[in-house]
């Protein structure tokens, strides 16, 4: 599979499962969006991928946040849109629901 040209954004992707998905998918061609609550820690992965030949950018994102996901996906705009690749959801939160 290759993934040339196409934007890859994968949350968590700072370190563990999320961080391995982000190097796959750049080894695979991808623009990877290396999106997590440490922007220093995804700074590191994405110098990383770039250094081994990939091509990645760290932003910082809270993907609980819907108000800033929504920001980081308006800065990127329609003209991106149409290289969008894969989503990897990968972030280690948790949530209690049953406050309401």
């Amino acid at each position: 599979m290759t993934l040339n040209n196409k934007v890859a954004v994968v949350t968590g992707a700072a370190s563990g499962i999320g961080e391995q998905c982000a190097r796959k998918l750049a080894a695979q061609g991808a623009k990877v969006v290396i999106a997590d609550l440490s922007l220093k820690n995804a700074q590191q992965v994405a110098a990383s991928i770039n250094d081994g030949g990939g091509s990645a950018f760290a932003v910082e994102m809270n993907v609980i946040d819907e108000d800033a996901v929504i920001r980081y996906l308006d800065a990127i705009g329609p003209d991106t849109e149409e290289d969008l690749g894969p989503l990897v959801a990968g972030p280690g939160s948790s949530l209690d629901w049953s406050e309401g």
